[in-house]
């Protein structure tokens, strides 16, 4: 994975500043860093990044709600980074998701996985070569050690 322009969307300061830190160090560059839905909106619309990474919940609003909003005009390639996997399994069946706390390493799967996923519709799942569409959630955890929802390759 070459470097890349990342959007951060996330509300809390702190872990904002760890994504931009950790993804510098990982050789990629945070060209902005966001904390409201409409500002993630109006970050993927002007800035046109390679990758965002979302969070679920903003103050104010929802992460969730800012991507099906920026995918209306075409497919950015995102990550969810959540504490409430569900709240967003619901809304996003098909979505990235690395749950907090996670590993750098579940980082680095995510943004793959995101970066590797055909265009799709919010909820719709990813599409196939043939433009049938299945659900295929993935879920990056700590606590589980694996990715659920994923059948790995050795």
């Amino acid at each position: 994975m070459g470097s890349l322009r990342i959007v951060v969307v996330e509300d809390d300061a702190i872990i904002a500043t760890l994504f931009e830190e950790l993804l510098g160090m990982m050789g990629h560059q945070v060209c902005a860093s966001v904390a409201s839905e409409a500002d993630a909106v109006v970050a993927a619309r002007t800035l046109s990044p390679d990758l965002m990474i979302v969070d679920e919940w903003l103050n104010p609003g929802s992460g969730v709600t800012a991507m099906h909003t920026i995918l209306k005009s075409g497919h950015v390639p995102h990550v969810y980074v959540t504490t409430n996997i569900a709240r967003v399994r619901d809304v996003d069946p098909g979505a990235v998701i690395v749950s907090k706390p996670f590993r750098e390493a579940e980082l680095v799967n995510g943004m793959r996985l995101a970066l590797s996923a055909c265009p799709r519709s919010p909820g719709a799942g990813t599409a196939t070569p043939a433009g049938e569409s299945h659900a295929a959630p993935c879920v990056f955890s700590e606590s589980a050690g694996t990715v659920a929802g994923l059948a790995q390759d050795g």
